[in-house]
């Protein structure tokens, strides 16, 4: 711990569970152990700003350190987390944010109009084939076609976050009301605490029910629509297991995308195999005047 905060930045926050129950953050004295991580912070010139207990026992262990104290508007106690025992802290930060106005948008599939694009598509003067044009100016002109219709029949969206897809008003409202009957059971009233209490139970009963009614509706719509269960699969998915390294006949290790994926095309030329023709099918027209050949050449054999 003292070395991280030895090797903090100039602009920077720190902020987690540092369980010194006993450090006097107002006149930044500690004792034992934890005397060399507040002389460290004295070092840096780190302000502590959490004013509050943070755990039920009434120990102030969840802090915020910065040496950026201007920047920090409010510290505030947000109530506990379902059944945890410490305190939720909201910090607000004032700084100035660069982003892009197109930041966070996508195309609405659902609502493009397929009906003239398609007719896009048919009025289209497509290259006939004997212009000889190369692969890669065919695929450029395709390519430029569909970029064009899309972006004139396809509108934009912005891009909601998909980490509580089972959130809604209700909940965020019981959710408002926990945090609003925590600040008054603070005070020690057994009247709030018990009316918190209950309404902790109730939020996580909803929550839970939530997330119940969302998984078993995508696991019911799976077949019809695939793309919202795997989406959800994929947001709870805590791990990304990427593809290589590989290693190729050599023994040579292989980590560059693009030769991944030629390594890849390669093994897959090896193990593809013609598909067999059914029975009663009609082959080729070379495969039919072979088999008429040979009809033939048998009948002649016969006759003689």
């Amino acid at each position: 711990m003292c070395d991280l905060i030895k090797g903090v930045e100039p602009f920077s926050y720190v902020i987690g569970d540092f369980n010194m129950p006993t450090a006097d953050w107002e006149e930044m004295e500690a004792r034992g152990q934890f005397k060399n991580i507040m002389e460290a912070c004295e070092e840096k010139e780190l302000v502590q700003l959490v004013d509050f207990t943070t755990h039920l026992r009434g120990n102030k262990l969840d802090l915020v350190l910065t040496n950026q104290q201007n920047t920090i508007r409010s510290v505030t106690d947000k109530g506990r987390l379902g059944t945890s025992d410490h305190v939720m802290i909201e910090i607000e930060v004032e700084m100035k944010a660069s982003y892009k106005n197109d930041l966070g948008q996508v195309r609405n599939w659902k609502r493009a109009d397929w009906a003239e694009i398609k007719k896009g598509l048919r009025d289209q003067e497509w290259p006939r084939t004997e212009d000889e044009l190369s692969t890669e100016q065919a695929w450029t002109i395709l390519r430029r076609t569909i970029d064009r219709l899309v972006e004139k029949h396809v509108p934009m969206t912005r891009l909601r976050p998909y980490d509580t897809p089972w959130m809604s008003g209700d909940i965020l409202r019981e959710i408002r009301r926990k945090r609003r009957l925590w600040k008054r059971a603070k005070g020690g009233d057994p009247e709030a605490k018990a009316r918190y209490l209950e309404a902790e139970k109730k939020v996580r009963n909803l929550v839970k029910n939530a997330k119940r009614g969302l998984e078993r509706g995508l696991a019911r719509e799976k077949d019809k629509n695939s793309k919202p269960f795997y989406r959800y699969v994929s947001s709870r998915t805590k791990t990304r297991c990427p593809v290589g390294p590989l290693k190729n006949e050599e023994g040579e290790v292989i980590s560059d995308d693009t030769e991944m994926a030629e390594h890849i095309n390669e093994f897959f030329c090896t193990v593809f195999t013609r598909r067999p023709e059914r029975p009663g099918s009609r082959g080729t027209k070379s495969t039919q005047q072979a088999e008429k050949g040979d009809g033939n050449e048998r009948e002649g054999q016969e006759k003689d």
